[in-house]
């Protein structure tokens, strides 16, 4: 998919999935040309207001990079188990 208003461009997104129902919980669009905002921030909002179901906070995470991964440990410490694996 392509932005095309202004100067065209491909967004990124960060998405948060519950894996026991499914549903996408939380998601962010990106402008790759801008600076990344807290991909921890994405996970607290996903938490707080999900898109789908009540608040929650799930017992592990997984991310599909190390820096991602150190995001998330930075600013949530050991709350939750982050774990680096493939995301398909």
């Amino acid at each position: 998919m392509y932005i095309t208003e202004d100067r065209p461009y491909r967004p990124e997104g960060d998405i948060w999935f519950d894996l026991a129902s499914g549903l996408a919980v939380g998601w962010r669009l990106l402008d790759p040309t801008e600076p990344r905002p807290s991909f921890a921030e994405t996970l607290r909002q996903a938490m707080g207001k999900p898109h789908a179901g009540p608040p929650r906070r799930p017992a592990r995470v997984r991310v599909r990079d190390a820096a991602l991964a150190r995001d998330l440990r930075a600013a949530l410490g050991n709350e939750i188990e982050i774990k680096v694996a493939p995301t398909p």
